[in-house]
């Protein structure tokens, strides 16, 4: 795995993540909190998605996720969402300061059950991008169900519409 791999990962995950922001988009307002397929609830799914990235960028910074706070949730699309924009462009920032020798650094975190675990950098930047593909099926799924699919979420459409194939 070399940097640039993990750049283009995470340039697929914002072309991904802003396909099925732009579908919410066309759900009814009103909607936003309570819609739900299943365990998975529009708002709450997407707002779990944003946390998980900045939780782990956090870490991967060394700084605490425990010191920096999260709403409890958002009361519409649009906050969370400007709040997204921010996100991304921090993790820009910290993905833009990596290199391929960085991508095999040990890194040891404590979970939220204090046990402590330590993986590669790779292995943890790459754990944030499956678990976002997880999420955003789901929520692919509600919002076809609610009459608006994000149509193809694949990564070599992705490469296509970029135009590096």
């Amino acid at each position: 795995m070399r940097i640039n791999d993990i750049r283009a990962l995470y340039d697929y995950n914002a072309w991904a993540n802003t396909r099925i922001l732009d579908t919410a988009a066309h759900v009814p307002a009103e909607l936003f909190a309570t819609a739900a397929l299943g365990a998975c609830n529009l708002r709450d799914t997407l707002t779990h998605l944003l946390v998980v990235e900045s939780l782990w960028r956090l870490r991967w910074q060394g700084i605490p996720p425990e010191s920096v706070e999260f709403p409890e949730e958002f009361p519409t699309l649009e906050t969370l969402r400007a709040r997204w924009h921010e996100e991304d462009r921090e993790l820009d920032a910290f993905l833009a300061g990596l290199g391929d020798a960085d991508l095999d650094r040990p890194l040891t975190y404590r979970r939220d059950n204090d046990a402590v675990e330590t993986w590669t950098l790779w292995h943890l930047l790459l754990q944030v991008i499956n678990h976002g593909t997880q999420h955003r099926a789901e929520l692919a799924l509600l919002l076809t169900a609610l009459g608006h699919s994000p149509g193809n979420l694949d990564f070599l459409l992705f490469i296509r519409e970029r135009g590096t194939g």
